[in-house]
């Protein structure tokens, strides 16, 4: 079963991406990158999240499968989304190497060194940088409007996430700070932290230049998921399928939204 709902995850992320949905232009290798990002996420997950991997990996490829800002994104013929895959494939293959490895650090170290380039720019021009900053953690850049003025402006209702996603990053954000993270869990964390920061050195829409921010944000909503289902499990059968009725169908009415906003608003 499990095998089903991978292999149908992949070919409705295919089809997302590849086919003419009257919205967007699409572009067949922007949509094999999109899909191959997708897989190899799904893999990264499952080989390296100790616990409950396949479920948490199955949940997070899915979710990433349907989200607005990798839909969008990933429909288009931009290095962002080489970019973004060969992101996950390089990281995927360094945590083969044990992370006390001088050279993993090394990569590390260079892979976040922007970091080290802000107490210039902070000082330089300080309100206008925290404010770029903490304008890709605010409502209306997640959840309100995406900043989608150079990928289409029908999407001015749409945020990079879905509404239904505020929950479960809340959840998930909220069970990686209070239980012990496993070392991919803190990459996630550091990264979420550090994705924005790109946004600070290049003049541009943050939606387009912070693009990889996508990857922790899915991963923390899936957390967020796996726990309201590790919760479903331990109660009375009712309450679990009302529970499941209910996470289905709030994701669907949220992409039904995003596919009406698509069509109506041309």
């Amino acid at each position: 079963m499990k095998k089903i709902l991978i292999f149908a995850t992949f070919v409705i992320a295919f089809l997302l991406r590849a086919l003419s949905l009257g919205f967007l232009p699409s572009s067949l290798p922007a949509a094999i990158l999109g899909t191959l990002t997708i897989i190899a996420f799904y893999f990264f997950l499952r080989k390296n999240e100790p616990k409950g991997a396949e479920s948490l990996a199955l949940v997070a490829a899915f979710l990433l499968a349907i989200n607005p800002w990798h839909i969008l994104t990933s429909r288009y013929s931009w290095q962002l989304n080489l970019l973004l895959l060969g992101i996950i494939v390089v990281l995927s293959f360094f945590f083969h190497f044990d992370w006390q490895r001088k050279i993993k650090k090394t990569v590390v170290l260079v892979f976040f060194s922007q970091v080290f380039f802000f107490p210039l720019k902070i000082i330089l021009d300080k309100d206008y940088l925290l404010e770029r900053y903490f304008s890709h953690f605010s409502a209306g850049f997640l959840f309100f409007n995406g900043n989608w003025s150079l990928v289409n402006r029908v999407f001015s209702y749409q945020g990079v996430m879905f509404f239904l996603d505020v929950v479960f990053l809340i959840l998930g954000l909220s069970a990686l700070i209070r239980k012990e993270r496993s070392k991919l869990e803190n990459l996630m964390l550091l990264w979420l932290l550090l994705a924005p920061l790109p946004s600070l050195l290049l003049p541009g829409l943050p939606s387009l230049i912070s693009y990889n921010f996508v990857i922790p944000l899915v991963f923390v909503a899936a957390k967020g998921v796996q726990e309201l289902i590790d919760i479903l499990k331990k109660v009375v059968c009712p309450v679990r399928v009302l529970g499941y009725l209910l996470l289905g169908g709030g994701y669907a009415f949220c992409f039904l939204r995003f596919l009406d906003l698509a069509f109506h608003r041309l």
